[in-house]
Parts: C-alpha cells; structure tokens; sequence
C-alpha cells in the first residue's frame, strides 16, 4: 500500500596473522671491540679506529646475539549491522522517512588473549612502582581479567526525514540522522604487543668490553623452556639495567567508532518543467573521532614537577628544564642541582 519498507543486515570479519619466524635460527651481531685493543675501551687513536667487525666474524666472536620462538599472534575483527527503514506515503502531500540502523563493531582481539599493552596507570614493580607497566590482557593469574579496549554496544542510529507539499510549487523536506564510522582498522602491531605472553627472546650480550657475548663454534646455550614461558610480570619492561620499551598502548576506547549527527531543513521551489530552486540549512556535530598523538604519556605534568620542587611558571625552574647539559646550578631557592 503506501508503505515501502526496506531491512537488511552486513556482516564483517577482518583477519589479521603475523607470523614470524625471523630470529629462530639466532641473530649475531659482529663489532669492532673483539678485534681492538681492550686497553684503548673504544676510544679512537689519532689514526682512526682500532678493530674491524668483519674480523670479529671470522673469529667466530659475536658481540650479541639473541634467539626468538615463533611468533604468530592472530588477530581477530567481526563486526555486524542491521537497519530496517519504512517511507510512508501518509497524504498525496505528506511523505515520512524513518528508520534504524544498528552497529556492533569490536575492537580487535588476539584470537587466545596473547596481548598486553602499556598501562599508564599501573604501579610497576620494576621501577619502584611509579606509574607505567604492563598489563595482559585475558582470564586468569597475572592477567587483568579484561579485554584490552571497550566495546561500544549503544551504536544506535535513527533515521527521520519529511517531505512536504506546502503549495502547488512548494515543498519543504527536514530531515535528521545519526551514524556510526568505522572503529580503527588493524595496525602492525605484531608480536610487540605479546610481550610476556609466551612469545619471548632470549638475548646474549658481552661480559665486558672486547669479550665476546657469544662464540659460534659453541652455539647459543639456552633454557629451551623460557622461550615459551609466560610471566605476566607486570614489571617486564623495563628489563633489568637496561632502557627499553614497553608494549605499545592500546586505545581503552579502541571500540567506540565516532558518531556523527546531522540534520538538515530545506525548501524547494519548481521554477519551470526542468528546474528547481532550493535553500537548505545543513548542520552536524560529531564525537569520538581518533586524535592520535594528542596525549604525550612520556611527557612530564606540572603537578609531577612540583613534586620535585619544580615550578614551570619560575624562568630559572624553565631555564633549567630546558637546558640541555649542566654541571651545578644554584636555584632562587637555594636549590642546588
């Protein structure tokens, strides 16, 4: 009769594999320093540099090594949507548009929970628990009983239009709807962000300055087991004497796609058999759009400078701040660095 109605639905799945087995057979690292002279340290004579990297190999001495297990963490992606519409006929003059659209998009997700991010909120054990560990993601001791991002589930979207005959060459059309954008798509992110989970890297280095970290002739000597072993040690990173990075952070709303609502009311005038005039007013307004970059989690409040008696709006704190090497500096305050 004088309804059309119209229904249907979309269904998504995004896959992501990336499997790596680059450091399974061992990678070596050859420098100069088992080639020089140990009493020299690195420092270079007036004729150049003492020691040659390439002669470190035939040696068989490596500087570093490391040894990896596969890695292959899968990713996983479903998303789902539905919409059902009706454009209803009520008068020759009157036409009605309604309708709803439903979206249910998932942040992606490590097919047996094998990830963890940066949490810049969490107490790390490693460095007397300031801010800033690891946390996994998942069911069970050590993990945080989570998912790593959020799913947004109220991704609802109503559709309203009408159109109007107001005079024989007349008609005036409002209409007013929400939508839903994509969530993020898949980024590399590896096995990075399975750190601590099962996908490990076992790493040799030198004792000391000109001693080999590994000798080839004797292989790379190593618990086959802590290939494999998960820690879920929330102080994983940074490793003992060392300035590593942690796992990359993970978007906690990595599952609410941005919204946008729009609106728009217009007039239309028949002006000859082939041509039409009209005016429109056309607004919108949206939320949760990606910004990334915008929160530098390494940079350094004004409140935790304070707490080292630090005040950014003192030029002689500013001064010190950013400078780029000192030796001693005598503050207003009688604060010496």
């Amino acid at each position: 009769g004088n309804h059309a109605i119209k229904y249907g639905g979309e269904y998504k799945f995004d896959n992501f594999s990336n499997i790596s087995t680059g450091g399974v057979a061992g990678i070596f690292g050859f420098s100069t320093e088992q080639t020089s002279m140990p009493a020299l340290q690195g420092v270079a004579l007036s004729g150049g540099g003492v020691g040659f990297n390439y002669a470190s190999f035939l040696l068989g001495y490596a500087n570093t090594a490391s040894v990896s297990n596969p890695q292959d963490p899968q990713y996983r992606r479903p998303t789902w949507g539905f919409f059902i519409q009706d454009t209803w006929r009520l008068t020759r003059k009157l036409t009605l548009d309604y309708g709803m659209r439903y979206d249910y998009q998932p942040a992606s997700t490590e097919l047996h929970d094998r990830t963890s991010m940066f949490a810049p909120t969490l107490p790390n054990p490693a460095a007397g628990n300031l801010l800033g560990a690891t946390l996994y993601a998942g069911e069970g001791p050590g993990r945080c009983k989570c998912q790593l991002s959020k799913t947004y589930p109220y991704a609802f979207g109503p559709r309203l239009g009408i159109a109007y005959q107001i005079a024989p060459k007349w008609v005036m059309r409002a209409g007013f709807a929400v939508s839903y954008a994509q969530v993020a798509n898949f980024a590399y992110i590896g096995g990075g962000n399975s750190i601590g989970m099962g996908f490990n890297s076992i790493v040799f280095s030198n004792p000391a300055f000109a001693e080999p970290g590994v000798v080839l002739r004797n292989g790379l000597s190593y618990n086959a087991a802590e290939l494999t072993a998960a820690s879920y040690d929330p102080g994983i990173r940074p490793s003992f004497g060392q300035i590593n990075s942690p796992p990359a952070l993970v978007d906690p709303n990595a599952g609410r796609p941005p919204r946008m609502a729009s609106w728009n009311v217009g007039l239309q005038r028949e002006l000859g058999s082939n041509m039409v005039a009209e005016v429109a007013y056309v607004g919108n307004r949206g939320v949760w759009f990606r910004a990334d970059g915008l929160n530098d989690y390494n940079g350094l409040t004004e409140s935790r400078l304070k707490g080292f008696g630090l005040d950014i709006n003192t030029a002689a704190d500013r001064s010190l701040l950013t400078s780029v090497s000192y030796t001693h500096l005598t503050l207003p305050t009688n604060r010496e660095v």
